[in-house]
């Protein structure tokens, strides 16, 4: 048994084999890696003191975290952690618990919970999320099962059977995401001791599409 004490009363989310040929581990106080020395996981400093729920380092060895309702990056310099990034609820990340994180060969994150699958650009720092709009006959990707095939593209489990994509032919589109209307109220606006005469219109409106907006500009105008 090589969990060591520092780990035996953590929940283990993530494990992954470090650029020092090392495992490392996500659990839910951050992150520990194998100290052959010690014969024991220990914590890595610099390690963020939140559960870590998936993994994955990059080819330059950025480590990304996953965590709930957010992704952090890091480099490791000197045995120590060093945070360089963070996508969360501000850039419109969504408040999941991820359960697969890799990695294209473009850098970008792919990222997938029990509500879908996200593409992650770090670059543009846009969110997209694939789901049931986009043929994806099931949204629940299976725990643990999101990967990268050697011609690198993206697999993962689902409770239809194996999904299977390509990352380059899944680009976001580049238009804003379409709205749909709801409703639209008109009010009449009178001035106080009112005549029958009013003096404008307030308006209300509801609009709903099934990608997400954050990143896109809509303008309204009215036409009389």
């Amino acid at each position: 048994d090589l969990t060591g004490e520092v780990v035996a009363a953590q929940t283990i989310h993530a494990a992954e084999c470090g650029p020092d040929d090392q495992l490392w581990l996500g659990t839910g106080q951050g992150v520990s890696r194998f100290d052959p020395d010690q014969q024991a996981f220990v914590p890595v400093a610099g390690s963020p003191q939140s559960p870590v729920h998936v993994m994955s380092f990059s080819v330059d060895g950025v480590l990304w975290l996953g965590h709930q309702g957010a992704l952090s990056m890091h480099l490791l310099r000197d045995g120590r952690l060093q945070r360089l990034d963070r996508i969360d609820h501000l850039n419109g990340f969504p408040h999941i618990t991820p359960n697969g994180l890799v990695l294209d060969v473009q850098g970008v994150a792919w990222v997938s919970a029990s509500r879908g699958l996200y593409r992650v650009d770090l670059a543009t720092r846009s969110i997209r999320q694939f789901g049931a709009q986009d043929g994806l006959r099931s949204q629940e990707l299976m725990p643990n099962t999101l990967g990268m095939t050697a011609r690198g593209q993206v697999y993962a489990a689902t409770a239809f059977g194996l999904l299977l994509l390509e990352p380059s032919a899944l680009v976001p589109r580049m238009f804003t995401p379409a709205l749909s209307s709801c409703w639209v109220s008109l009010m009449a606006v009178c001035p106080p001791k009112a005549t029958t005469t009013p003096t404008g219109f307030s308006t209300s409106m509801m609009f709903m599409t099934s990608s997400g907006v954050r990143g896109s500009k809509y303008r309204r105008s009215a036409v009389s």
